[in-house]
């Protein structure tokens, strides 16, 4: 009997602090949509994050029409995701809902509350479709809300501006703990909407409230605050972190502050201790685990990294080892099949 492993390629994730729709967003969009080298871009956007709004089918439609007109070169195929809530018949555990997720090549996630998406997208079906995706090679990108959401720690905006709460921070997605990052994001860190009356930097809670809570974290989080019209480029197949936009993308840790502006690059090693992971077999069926013993599965995911690394000689040698305990090996477009010999 044979089994195969899927050929996994982390895509790229796009965090934009405002101006998703204007110059730093189509600019950025038009790398992503380079990367993933096809004839017709499927996009997903979801209405999750706003899925409160009455309104929110239609603030999908605004970004939706974003994609065809500015994108119209990369012939984008958009679909809107009316996953609103957990439950009820717009339900991000509806696999009839999430259904278009599976396979889009892009996934936007926008504005909206971020407590809000945390609690109506953890632990469902539609969060692990993006998982999923993601591992696939489908780029995201997480804008406003969403870019607060999917961090580790999630910044309750709404309930400390609009309803005082004291200052705290809720548990978020941590979209990134698998690659072994404690990471945060804090767009519309510049925004002046409040101009002398009121400080509204720092998503509107103003700079001495985000300080406090800065202090409130532990010393190995680190805290992205995205300027308006600015974005950050996550490119997970060169290990690179890109800015682009008018603002600036300011990296905070353990009270130490670094800066950086429209076209400078710095690696993923500066947002903490960066690792991918070596081998991800969530995409592995239970059969696959218990027919074909790990340690042989292991060697066969190392062989693929050596094919990746054009070491032949390496791969040959763990393709014998493979074939001294019984087992063969096979490539195929999926990445590789293992059977008994």
């Amino acid at each position: 009997m044979t089994n195969s492993t899927p050929n996994l390629n982390y895509g790229s994730i796009l965090f934009l602090g405002s101006g998703e729709t204007a110059s730093a967003g189509r600019i950025l969009h038009e790398q992503l949509f380079q990367k993933l080298s096809k004839k017709k871009i499927n996009v997903a956007i979801l209405e999750t994050p706003a899925g409160f709004e009455p309104n929110s089918e239609q603030v999908a439609s605004e970004v939706s029409d974003f994609f065809t007109e500015k994108l119209q070169n990369y012939h984008p195929d958009v679909k809107i995701i009316p996953a609103r809530r957990r439950d009820g018949n717009f339900s991000t555990n509806s696999e009839e809902i999430i259904s278009d997720i599976k396979s889009a090549d892009h996934i936007y996630l926008g504005a909206g509350s971020p407590t809000y998406l945390v609690k109506h997208l953890e632990d469902t079906l539609a969060l692990e479709a993006l998982h999923n995706q993601h591992k696939k090679g489908s780029s995201i990108c997480l804008t406003s809300a969403s870019s607060i959401a999917f961090g580790k720690w999630t910044l309750p905006v709404y309930e400390i501006f609009k309803v005082g709460l004291d200052l705290y921070w809720q548990d978020g997605l941590d979209f990134f703990s698998r690659f072994n990052l404690d990471l945060s994001v804090i767009p519309h860190w510049n925004n002046n909407d409040g101009g002398k009356k009121i400080d509204t930097s720092r998503c509107y809670l103003g700079k001495e409230r985000v300080d406090k809570l800065l202090k409130m974290l532990p010393d190995e989080s680190v805290v992205l605050g995205l300027d308006e019209h600015t974005g950050l480029l996550l490119d997970f197949s060169h290990k690179a972190v890109s800015v682009v936009g008018k603002g600036s993308v300011h990296l905070i840790q353990g009270g130490y502050e670094k800066i950086y502006t429209n076209g400078d690059e710095f690696k993923f090693e500066d947002l903490g201790d960066f690792t991918m992971p070596e081998d991800d077999l969530s995409l592995l069926n239970n059969s696959i685990l218990e027919e074909i013993p790990r340690n042989i599965i292991e060697l066969a995911e190392k062989r693929l990294q050596s094919r990746k690394n054009k070491e032949w000689d390496e791969a040959d040698r763990l393709r014998s080892k493979v074939s001294e305990l019984g087992y063969q090996i096979e490539d195929n477009n999926d990445g590789y099949s293992v059977s008994k010999l």
